[in-house]
């Protein structure tokens, strides 16, 4: 696992010194921060729900569904063609 340092310097050698780049690096840094910010300000926002243990067992049931779906969907879509 690459460490914060070791990426940003992997990420420079990338960059080759182009000062578009590096502009283009830090735009994308400082956009990721601000998304950052914002999903933390929803997350204080959001409203805790209480839900029954029913209602929580038919939820998960949905995610899960949602997630088998996907991951056969995935593998089976362009099998035949």
């Amino acid at each position: 696992m690459q460490t914060n340092n070791q990426h940003h310097h992997s990420n420079e050698m990338l960059l080759d010194g182009n000062d578009e780049d590096e502009d283009a690096l830090e735009n994308v840094q400082e956009d990721r921060e601000e998304e950052e910010k914002e999903v933390k300000e929803l997350i204080k926002a959001e409203e805790v729900v209480e839900m029954t243990d029913d209602e929580r067992n038919r939820a998960m049931g949905c995610v899960l569904g949602a997630f088998v779906g996907d991951a056969a969907g995935a593998t089976l879509e362009f099998v035949g063609q």
